[in-house]
């Protein structure tokens, strides 16, 4: 097993959860195989344990992951029989790129704080910053410091 090296740019926890989603998308890990234990990570990454937990922590709220206590970690769904449930980010773009379409935020409408979107979805605030970014990214909204998150003048649909 190689050690991948714990000093870098990029924060260990960073390192732990792109490690879990680049094996997840690229097929290597299925949903409902068993992930390897937290040693593993700590050993691999040369990480802590409680940066370990956080990574999960994260990997968790997103909805990547799931936990059966003693069991261990699975790759989520709980129900892959049923089809994967969108990831908490998808759930959160899914839902501004509705609301926008459907007209309920029109342009220029100021999107719910960060901290808001955290308590509605019940996740971690990179979870909202992800799904933000991925609506930047896309032309639905447009950031204006201090102001906050607006709906873009000319969404992509609308």
């Amino acid at each position: 097993m190689s050690t991948i090296p714990a000093r870098g740019p990029v924060p260990l926890k960073t390192q732990i959860i792109d490690d879990v989603r680049r094996r997840v998308a690229s097929g290597e890990l299925q949903p409902g195989d068993q992930l390897p234990p937290e040693g593993h990570w700590v050993q691999r990454f040369g990480a802590s344990l409680p940066t370990v937990r956080n990574a999960f922590k994260v990997l968790t709220d997103e909805g990547l992951v799931y936990s059966e206590g003693r069991r261990g970690r699975f790759v989520g769904p709980r129900t892959a029989a049923q089809g994967r449930a969108p990831f908490a980010i998808e759930r959160i773009v899914e839902d501004v790129v509705d609301d926008i379409s459907t007209s309920r935020l029109r342009p220029g409408d100021r999107l719910p704080k960060v901290d808001e979107l955290m308590a509605t979805y019940g996740v971690s605030r990179i979870t909202v910053l992800r799904a933000i970014s991925e609506l930047k990214d896309g032309g639905w909204i447009v950031s204006s410091p201090p102001l906050g998150l607006f709906v873009a003048d000319e969404p992509p649909i609308g």
